[in-house]
């Protein structure tokens, strides 16, 4: 074989079936293939005993096994989440799908990650419902701001199931559940107390509205036009564009005079103020 001959002077031929240990291994060139020097002399000529292979066979078993309970851990945790998701969403759909009162309820990017935090603080899935029942129903509550309103509620009931979780244990010193932006961090609870109170405000200030309507004999608005009046008063004294007894003298000229388009005669008003 010259050309072997030759080529082995720079490589070796290598035997595809061995001639050590008894193997049939020949020199024909169907059983030969060329192999670098270092490639050909690192190898033995001896097999792996049955005990090695047996080793390397249950090894191979144990981490499939292994990967297997893993990947079902994993599949069984997304199936949590996905469901706990579920029963928010569902709630949350039965009051702001189109066509529904709070069709316009904004409802964040974020919610999911909202969601995943309240399942690992504790809080029921089967909750949801009337979480999302309590805030939707709230007239008070604007469609922009529900969602945080809902957090609210929720964050209230975990304390509630923490506090009954210490009664049960007999003692104060469990870690409290730590309030991401997902949730309502004190800067949110702040601005959540104040909310509540330019609702409460702005109810009554329109009520006022109506009384004085009816004191002069204008007719009484309509459900649209009150709520119109009450969201713009919010809206007002959220910018703060006015002091609270200039909104008083507002609603009682507004009242006195029939008037019931606010979004026409507030800046009007608001001109008026501020020359003083």
């Amino acid at each position: 074989m010259p050309v072997l001959r030759s080529w082995s002077r720079q490589g070796r031929a290598d035997r595809r079936s061995r001639q050590a240990g008894g193997a049939r291994g020949t020199d024909d060139s169907s059983n030969l293939v060329a192999a670098c020097e270092p490639c050909n002399s690192g190898k033995t000529s001896t097999t792996p005993d049955a005990e090695l292979v047996a080793d390397v066979a249950e090894d191979a078993a144990r981490w499939a096994a292994a990967m297997q309970q893993a990947a079902a851990s994993v599949v069984e945790e997304s199936r949590v989440i996905s469901e706990y998701r579920k029963v928010f969403i569902d709630a949350w759909l039965g009051w702001a799908a189109p066509g529904k009162c709070r069709a316009r309820a904004v409802l964040p990017d974020n919610w999911k990650p909202s969601m995943d935090h309240f399942r690992t603080a504790g809080l029921p899935a089967e909750l949801w419902p009337q979480i999302v029942d309590l805030a939707m129903a709230n007239r008070k509550v604007t469609n922009a701001h529900v969602f945080r309103y809902i957090c609210g509620i929720a964050w209230n009931k975990v304390h509630a199931l923490q506090e009954e979780a210490e009664r049960i244990v007999g003692q104060r010193d469990q870690p409290a559940v730590e309030q991401d932006d997902d949730g309502l961090p004190q800067e949110d609870r702040t601005w959540l107390a104040e909310e509540d109170e330019r609702i409460r405000w702005a109810r009554e200030a329109t009520d006022d509205w109506r009384i004085w309507l009816d004191k002069f004999g204008h007719r009484p608005p309509t459900v649209d036009e009150d709520r119109a009046f009450h969201g713009r008063l919010i809206g007002e004294l959220r910018r703060g564009s006015l002091e609270r007894r200039q909104f008083r003298l507002l609603v009682r000229v507004m009242g006195e005079h029939g008037r019931y388009d606010i979004a026409a005669d507030f800046p009007h008003f608001l001109e008026f103020f501020t020359q003083e």
